[in-house]
Formats: C-alpha cells, sequence, structure tokens
C-alpha cells in the first residue's frame, strides 16, 4: 500500500492524465469524468491495475451505505408507542376522575410490553449496519425463538454505522 501523499496516473477513455493525488481521482470519479472502465498507476509499478479494484481508492469508492429505516421510521415507532402509552393511561386512571370509558377497546399496555420484548432484536440493532435484515427477520421469524435470539446476537455482533 502506498502512502497518503502519493500520486497515480489514471488512464481512462483512451486518455492518460496526472499526476494525480488521491483526493484529486476521487473528487473526479464522484463528478463522473472518471468512469468504471478507469486503470491507475503509480511510478515504479510494472502494470496498470483497475481502479475500482484498488485498496488505495477503496475508501473513496465505497458504495454509499443503504439507509434502511431511516429516522423518519424510528420517529413514527417512538409516536406509536407514546400514544399507546397515552390511551393505557386513559383507560386505567381516565375512568376514576368520570372520564369516558375505553372498555371497548383492548387493553393496550400488555400489547404495548409485548410489542417491545418482539421487537427488542431490531430497537438493539438501530445503529447497526445490519437493521434492515435484522428487522426483516424479527417481524417474519422472530416468533420462533430461535430466530428471535439469533436476531439478538446478531444486533450485538454487527458492525456499526458511522456518519
Amino acid at each position: 500500500m502506498t502512502s497518503p501523499a502519493a500520486t497515480f496516473f489514471v488512464h481512462d477513455q483512451g486518455v492518460q492524465i496526472g499526476p494525480l493525488p488521491m483526493e484529486e481521482i476521487a473528487t473526479r470519479w464522484k463528478s463522473g469524468q472518471i468512469t468504471r472502465d478507469a486503470l491507475y498507476c503509480a511510478d515504479g509499478w510494472p502494470s496498470w491495475k483497475p481502479l475500482i479494484a484498488s485498496e488505495e481508492m477503496a475508501v473513496f469508492f465505497r458504495p454509499p451505505r443503504y439507509k434502511s429505516f431511516g429516522g423518519k421510521f424510528w420517529k413514527h415507532i417512538l409516536w406509536a408507542f407514546l400514544i399507546a402509552g397515552a390511551v393505557t393511561l386513559y383507560g386505567l386512571f381516565g375512568t376514576y376522575r368520570g372520564w369516558p370509558m375505553l372498555s371497548d377497546l383492548p387493553p393496550v399496555g400488555p400489547l404495548l410490553i409485548f410489542a417491545v420484548i418482539y421487537f427488542l432484536p431490531t430497537l438493539m440493532a438501530s445503529k447497526s449496519e445490519w437493521v434492515g435484515w435484522i428487522a426483516l427477520l424479527n417481524l417474519l421469524f422472530g416468533w420462533t425463538v430461535v430466530v428471535w435470539i439469533a436476531c439478538i446476537i446478531a444486533a450485538i455482533v454487527s458492525p456499526k454505522r458511522t456518519q
């Protein structure tokens, strides 16, 4: 691996440019001036290498991270829990104050507690890169205790997202 201050030559679409530092190559890549088929080389290298497979440039050419379940998703979940909690409190304490009864509604408190426990792996994985997969498995197969425990383990060992 070369030093960060190294410069490279780029051969793309029949044109050779350079020497360029890594940052400039990355800027041109992001703006579309350099294509996927580009080759690169540094002084002293015996041959050209594909830019896309470059270890030196990997930090610049990573695909954008997939944001499964963005911030709005968790805000909606939080609001749902807050509303469910408010309805539960209304049902528990509102009757003592003479407020109308909520007896036609099912008890929300136990349902809320069950939902939090059921989706605990998803909540634990909220900062993980695997949150989408864990949430999907948790939703569809969490009722099997084995998958629920596997989701908990995956949430613990999964790589965390970097901002």
